[in-house]
């Protein structure tokens, strides 16, 4: 038997949301995306709904991270957390977002564990910082906000 430790990292940051847990939520599905996240794209192989619930499996590309990605919806409660794995031939991402009520919204914990399956899925995960995880989210959490106050996508520049 040959154990492999790839190159694991756990990235985490949390968002301050301008809806409720119950208007969030709907909105982290890979098929209601395309409606308020400029730029996203995937395929969606399965849902029994139409939209994201348990074992929903969908396909994402990005070339700069190994390719072609099955995510597939491992956990699914509703208003408060889902979660996903996420697998290219190089690396896999136990993806989990979780909800919390606050004052004037919710906020909306995002947490990546990325770990490398061969050497090049370890030097992905090895760049893969930090900062670069919340420069990106933070694309996101514009995103959601807008949509929650506006009702319109926020446009990429």
């Amino acid at each position: 038997m040959t154990i492999r430790n790839g190159v694991r990292k756990e990235l985490r940051t949390t968002m301050k949301l301008a809806g409720t847990r119950q208007e969030v939520f709907p909105l982290l599905c890979p098929v209601v995306e395309f409606d308020w996240l400029d730029s996203w794209h995937c395929e969606v192989l399965f849902t029994q709904s139409g939209v994201a619930e348990k074992g929903c499996v969908f396909r994402t590309w990005y070339p700069d991270q190994g390719g072609v990605e099955t995510w597939v919806v491992s956990h699914y409660e509703p208003d408060e957390r889902i979660e996903f794995v996420r697998l290219n031939a190089s690396r896999s991402i136990l993806y989990s977002i979780a909800l919390t009520e606050s004052d004037d919204g919710c906020q909306a914990e995002w947490t990546q564990v990325q770990t490398g399956l061969d050497p090049l899925g370890d030097a992905v995960v090895e760049r893969r910082t930090q900062a670069a995880y919340e420069e990106q989210m933070g694309w996101i959490e514009r995103s959601l906000n807008h949509w929650l106050t506006t009702g319109s996508k926020l446009k990429r520049r």
